[in-house]
């Protein structure tokens, strides 16, 4: 139903259609630019982006990139989208797929890998335990990597019987969500998440989608250990 031949109505294109989200879209690639023109002259930059789904993140992020700057990997747990990323992009040279399951750090893309930037556009909820998600991120992040993330921060009954009916992160949790029975994560609890799990100096900005939908962005830098 959700993930037809012509992906109409996806939960990924659903989330395109909110308010705001070419701003967020905006602010995290105006990041990946800044981040690759300071980046080394020596090699391009690698860049992975999790759970990509049907690479709608992946799409609006491309034009901030210079072909000859980075190498981006749009990665996902299934092999079904990442073959659909695979058809999509298959004319831009810099842009590769790879499987990788956040909950396990030797699945094909961390093997033998580490990024300087790792996205997570929406994704990071989906793991079972956020915490242990974090703590695979780091082994595959460069020494002096950074971590982009966007996240929802409210629960609502309307994300509940959309796209919560099919989501893993909302109705799978291992970790302090399963006391609160609650899917989503609050700004602060993001940010003490990110800071406890020894990710230097985090931040997030807000964007108000609406009164039902609220993002905020976060961005930090490996751990120092």
């Amino acid at each position: 139903m959700f993930f037809d031949t012509d992906n109409l109505i996806s939960p990924e294109r659903f989330s395109r259609m909110m308010p705001g989200i070419e701003l967020i879209d905006k602010t995290v690639g105006d990041i990946l630019k800044k981040l690759c023109d300071k980046g080394t002259s020596l090699r391009p930059l690698k860049i992975l982006e999790i759970g990509a789904r049907t690479g709608e993140t992946t799409a609006a992020l491309i034009p901030y990139l210079s072909e000859d700057k980075v190498v981006y990997t749009a990665s996902d747990a299934s092999l079904f989208f990442t073959d659909k990323i695979e058809e999509r992009f298959n004319k831009i040279p810099f842009v590769n797929t790879s499987i990788f399951e956040i909950e396990n750090v030797f699945s094909q893309v961390g093997q033998d890998n580490t990024f300087d930037i790792v996205i997570a556009p929406n994704s990071l909820h989906r793991a079972a335990d956020v915490r242990n998600a974090l703590k695979n991120i780091q082994k595959i992040l460069s020494p002096d990597g950074v971590v982009i993330l966007t996240e929802s921060t409210i629960n609502s009954s309307v994300q509940n019987i959309t796209v919560g009916f099919i989501e893993e992160g909302f109705n799978r949790f291992e970790d302090q969500r399963a006391e609160s029975g609650l899917p989503l994560f609050s700004a602060e609890q993001w940010l003490e998440i990110l800071a406890s799990e020894g990710f230097e100096a985090p931040f997030s900005i807000f964007s108000q989608m609406s009164e039902i939908f609220r993002t905020r962005y976060y961005y930090c830098k490996s751990p120092i250990y």
